[in-house]
C-alpha cells in the first residue's frame, strides 16, 4: 500500500483475525479483535528521490506486525484539519527494527502528499491503526526440481553470473518485482527471506523511470554484499544516455535477469495496478508459474 490508496475510516469496524499455524495473521477465523489506535512520533523526514519521501516514526509499545503488512495513518486535510481520513502505507522496516520506516511517492495535490510536505515535521505526533494485510512471505516449501542451465544477470552497472547448481543454492527461489514506492514492503520481506532461506536465490527487480527516481540503492547494494544469495536489478524506462544498466519495463526485464528460468520460483509483485495486473497475467500464462506461487499487491 502507498500514497493514493483510498481507504475508508474503519475506526468502528471489527476485523476477524486468526493466528495461522505459522503465526501469520489473517482476516478469517473465530477470534474477534477491535482495532487499536496507536500514537507515534515522527523522527525523520527526507526527500530521497524525485517526489519520494522517506519517513521514520517511533514504534509504539505493544505494536507488532509481519513483514509486508501495512497500517492506516489518520491524515487531516491541510485546509480543514477536522476532516480526517485514513491513508494506507506499507511498513518498510523489519519487525526487529526499533522504529517504523515508510517511503511515500507523492501525488501532486493529494491529501497525504500535502500533509507530508506542509504539515508533518520531526516531532509531530500521528495516530494510526493496524497492522493489516496478507501480503507476507509464504513460509511453505516443497521439493525442488532440477534447475536449468543458468544465464548471466546484470546488477546496476555490473554483470554477475547466476549461481550454478552445486554452489550452495537450491534451485528455485524468491523473485520480488516492484515499481516506485511498491518496493516498500519488500525491504523487510527480503531481510527476512535472506535470513531464513540462505540457500535460495533471491532477486529484487526494482523499476523506476530515470536515475532521478532511484532510491535505496545503498541498501540494495549492502544487502547484496552481505548475503551472497541476494541479487538486485534496477531497470529504467527513461534512462539517460550514460545509463549502463537494464532498460525497459519490469515485465519485459524480468525474464532476462533470471535467465528466463522461473522453475519453482515464488513471485511477489507490488506497484501500480497496470504493472501488477500485467505481471500476474504473464506469470500465469507465459512464465509457467502456479497461482499459489504468485503474490500481488497493487496500489492506485
Amino acid at each position: 500500500m502507498t500514497e493514493g490508496t483510498e481507504v475508508a475510516d474503519v475506526s468502528d469496524v471489527y476485523f476477524f483475525h486468526h493466528l495461522g499455524p505459522l503465526g501469520t495473521l489473517g482476516y478469517v477465523g473465530h477470534l474477534i479483535m477491535p482495532l487499536i489506535t496507536y500514537t507515534t512520533v515522527c523522527t525523520f523526514k527526507k526527500l530521497i528521490a524525485r517526489g519520494v519521501y522517506e519517513l521514520r516514526f517511533t514504534k509504539p509499545e505493544g505494536f507488532t506486525f509481519i513483514a509486508g503488512q501495512f497500517i492506516l495513518f489518520d491524515v487531516p486535510l491541510v485546509d480543514k484539519p477536522e476532516d480526517v481520513q485514513t491513508r494506507a502505507l506499507s511498513i518498510a522496516s523489519s519487525p526487529a527494527e526499533d522504529d517504523l520506516l515508510f517511503v511515500v511517492k507523492l501525488l501532486p495535490g493529494g491529501r497525504l502528499g500535502r500533509w507530508i510536505e506542509e504539515v508533518l515535521a520531526v516531532g509531530s505526533s500521528v495516530t494510526f491503526k493496524g497492522p493489516f494485510g496478507n501480503f507476507v512471505l509464504d513460509r511453505g516449501s516443497r521439493p525442488s526440481p532440477p534447475s536449468r542451465d543458468p544465464s548471466t544477470s546484470l546488477r546496476t552497472g555490473a554483470t554477475d553470473p547466476l549461481p550454478q547448481a552445486g554452489e550452495g543454492m537450491k534451485p528455485g527461489g524468491l523473485f520480488f518485482i516492484a515499481t516506485g514506492a511498491g518496493v516498500a514492503p519488500f525491504r523487510p520481506m527480503v531481510m527476512e527471506a535472506a535470513k531464513n532461506f540462505p540457500d535460495r536465490r533471491i532477486d529484487i527487480l526494482f523499476g523506476v523511470r530515470s536515475e532521478d527516481d532511484i532510491f535505496w540503492n545503498d541498501w540494495l547494494e549492502e544487502t547484496s554484499n552481505k548475503h551472497t544469495n541476494v541479487f538486485y536489478h534496477i531497470p529504467l524506462t527513461q534512462p539517460s544516455p550514460s545509463w549502463t544498466g537494464h532498460k525497459g519495463r519490469v515485465q519485459v526485464v524480468a525474464p532476462q535477469v533470471i535467465g528466463n528460468d522461473f522453475t519453482n520460483k515464488t513471485l511477489y509483485v507490488c506497484g501500480n495496478p497496470d504493472m501488477t495486473t500485467e505481471v500476474k497475467r504473464l506469470a500465469l500464462e507465459e512464465w509457467g508459474l502456479e497461482k499459489r506461487d504468485v503474490h500481488v499487491e497493487g496500489y492506485i
